[in-house]
Order: C-alpha cells, then sequence, then structure tokens
C-alpha cells in the first residue's frame, strides 16, 4: 500500500478528531481525552509539525479542567488511572520538561488506591475497569518517578495489590491457579481467559511487576501456575477454529470458538504466554506461544476470526499490531504477512460514506454502526496503527494495550 494513500487517510483522521472532539468528556486512555492526546502526540511528531504539543496539550488540558469540575472517573479505561498512564507516557518522551504525575496528578494518589481497593474487595481485577487498569498506572509512576517518596508509595501500593489478587486465585493443584470473574454482560461468574478482562491480563501485569527484582518473589509462583492453568485449557479440537476458550463457566463447559481479536481469543493468550515466556526465561513456553500465533496467523475470512470492523479492541487493526510485534521480535515471515493482510484488510473497511475517515464501529450488542474516535474501539486508535506502519522510529504507545 502506498505511503501518501496512508498518510491521506491519516490527515482525514486527524479532521475528524479535531471536529469531534469537544463532544467526549471522558479523560481515559481507552475511551477518552488522554487517548486523543497519545494519537495527536504520535501524528504530530511523524508529520514533523513545529507547534506539536499544542493539540495533544490542549486535550490534556481539558482533563484536568474536568477533574478540577469533579465530575470524573477513575478507572484506566475512562478516568484518571489512564490520563496518569498517559503523562508518564509523555514524559518519557520528553513532551514535558517536568513529571506532571508528581506535581499534578500525585494528589489524588490516594482516591486511585481507594478505587482500586474497592474493585479488589468486589474482586474486580479487570484490566480497563478493576484493579489490574490502577496497577498497570502505578507501575508506569513506580518506574518513572524520580521522587523516592512517591516511588516507596507505589511499591507499597503495588505489593498490597499483588497480595490481593493472589488471594483470589483458586487452585486447582498446586500447579494450577485461576481467577474468576463475572461477566459484565451475563454477570455469570466464570473462568474467562481473554486479554481485557481474564487471565491473561493477570500473565501479562505480573510479567511486567516481574522484571522488577522487588516485587518478582510475591509474583513469580503465581505467574508460573497461572501460565500453567492457561495451558491445561489449551483445546485443539478438530470442530474449533480457536485453541483456547474465550470463558469457562462454573461447570467447566467452554466456549471453544473465538473470535481473533485483541480483546478476546487467541492472540491475548499468545501475547501474555511470550511475554512470560521472555521474563521466565522459558524457551519451551515461548514456542508454545509461537505455534499459537502461527495458528492464529491462518485465521482469515470471517466465518473463523468474527472480524467486523477496524478498530484495536476487536477489529482488524488490533490484529494487525499484535502481528507486527511479534514479527518485530522474531522475523518470522509468517507472522509479517499475517500483519500486512490484516493492515489491508482493516484500511480497506474504511467504507462509509458517513463514517469517520470512513470508519465504522460495529457495536455487537445493539447491532449497530456508530460513529467513534476513541482509542480503543475508534479512529485515533486506527490513526496510532497507521503510524506504527509508516514511522520509522521505534514507537511503543502500544504497551498500553499490553502488547508491547
Amino acid at each position: 500500500m502506498k505511503k501518501k494513500n496512508i498518510e491521506l487517510k491519516l490527515i482525514e483522521i486527524k479532521k475528524n478528531i479535531d471536529e469531534n472532539c469537544h463532544l467526549i468528556n471522558e479523560i481515559g486512555l481507552l475511551s477518552g481525552l488522554s487517548g486523543l492526546a497519545l494519537f495527536y502526540y504520535h501524528y504530530n511528531k511523524y508529520f514533523n509539525i513545529i507547534d506539536k504539543n499544542n493539540d495533544a496539550f490542549n486535550c490534556l488540558s481539558r482533563s484536568v479542567d474536568i477533574i478540577n469540575e469533579g465530575d470524573f472517573q477513575f478507572s484506566y479505561c475512562y478516568g484518571v488511572a489512564g490520563l496518569g498512564w498517559v503523562f508518564e507516557y509523555l514524559h518519557r518522551d520528553n513532551f514535558f520538561l517536568e513529571s506532571y504525575g508528581d506535581t499534578l496528578l500525585s494528589n489524588l494518589d490516594g482516591f486511585l488506591k481507594d478505587n482500586m481497593d474497592y474493585n479488589l474487595d468486589n474482586k474486580n481485577i479487570d484490566l480497563l475497569h478493576g484493579a489490574i487498569g490502577y496497577g498497570l498506572f502505578f507501575l508506569k509512576r513506580y518506574s518513572g518517578t524520580k521522587n523516592r517518596k512517591l516511588k516507596h508509595r507505589y511499591k507499597l501500593y503495588l505489593i498490597e495489590l499483588i497480595q490481593k489478587i493472589n488471594l483470589m486465585g483458586e487452585f486447582e493443584n498446586t500447579d494450577i491457579v485461576k481467577f474468576k470473574s463475572v461477566n459484565p454482560v451475563t454477570f455469570k461468574e466464570g473462568y474467562n481467559l481473554s486479554l481485557a478482562h481474564g487471565n491473561s491480563s493477570v500473565i501479562n501485569f505480573y510479567s511486567r511487576l516481574y522484571k522488577f527484582r522487588v516485587f518478582r518473589s510475591l509474583v513469580e509462583d503465581v505467574l508460573k501456575q497461572n501460565v500453567n492453568f492457561i495451558i491445561s485449557s489449551y483445546s485443539p479440537e478438530a470442530n474449533s477454529t480457536s485453541l483456547f476458550p474465550d470463558l469457562i463457566d462454573l461447570n467447566g463447559v467452554r466456549n471453544n470458538n473465538t473470535r481473533l481479536a485483541w480483546c478476546y481469543g487467541d492472540l491475548g493468550v499468545a501475547i501474555s504466554l511470550w511475554h512470560a515466556s521472555s521474563v521466565l526465561k522459558n524457551p519451551v513456553l515461548k514456542n508454545f506461544s509461537l505455534d499459537i500465533f502461527k495458528h492464529a496467523a491462518k485465521r482469515r475470512v470471517f466465518e473463523n476470526t468474527y472480524i467486523t470492523d477496524s478498530g484495536l479492541c476487536h477489529g482488524a487493526f488490533g490484529v494487525f499490531q499484535i502481528f507486527k510485534f511479534i514479527y518485530s521480535k522474531t522475523n518470522n515471515e509468517i507472522f509479517k504477512e499475517a500483519a500486512d493482510f490484516w493492515f489491508k484488510e482493516g484500511f480497506e473497511r474504511a467504507i462509509f460514506d458517513d463514517g469517520f475517515a470512513g470508519f465504522k464501529t460495529w457495536n455487537g450488542a445493539k447491532k449497530v454502526w456508530v460513529n467513534e474516535i476513541s482509542l480503543l474501539e475508534g479512529i485515533s486508535g486506527i490513526g496510532l496503527a497507521l503510524i506504527s506502519l509508516l514511522s520509522e522510529e521505534k514507537i511503543n504507545w502500544d504497551e498500553c494495550l499490553l502488547i508491547n
């Protein structure tokens, strides 16, 4: 695909975000203004726009105004935890001369901790809306701040979070631990394997914690035992398009035909096992994760992918981003070819005359197509995926999705 065509699409995406960002009142990373700030930052950097900080800064400034007005949420997806993650990301990339996490947002740490504890008390370890999302923010702050007092604070927060998550684990035997969650749609309890909401996010988050010696002994056993639970759920049945279920209910019934996506399915399992194998230095586990990727790379049609739109969450560009990452780590042409395929698929789904830059998001619950500008489901996330392909500089914004 021609670079010029992709750049023209990016310009179109930027124009649509400019025209509609005033409608967004959430401040979070995945569904709010700070996610738009992340897009603006990389867009202006890619095109070498001289006054490159204005668009992103305006989104962040509006977010702070919303906080001052008192009508905001705290979660990673919608609220302060996600906004704080973006502040820290941009500070490390020299967007800010000082850490606003130290001077501006640290006053909200206590409220964030209280909300994290509330989610833990309700056994909600969800990445997007629950305790792990708060944990990602605190880990970002722990690894980034130079303030010794704040660093100690985040260390204590994270240790308590790990201890409480560990206590939620259910042991099948001494080698396997699994985590239960409640389906947000059906409200039924079960064992969710997904990256967005389930056991894969625990593995992925713990793999990031494992890199820090201070947390290693706290997460190591549960990390290995949760990996064993995922492996025990492997079910390469002849009539199944996927290798893993997305859900296992309390009676052991599995939903084995799962979608190909960032949010649910084999790719979230594979990327999490890859990260676990890297920190644990386990070549057998790494090869197992690569086998999952190779199987997923063969899935191309709707009947066994269920891919309808282009967005990062459950669409073509989320799949592209994951295959792009694993190709960068392995140089395996199978993954490059899969990444190229899903990039083309995502790009060519910009077919709506009334869509933002031609794109629309499929709302599966309501069975309607909608216009969306957020990072997770909308065109700002699509724009970041386009920049990922075009940029000669290595950028790792997709760390926010536990990919990088």
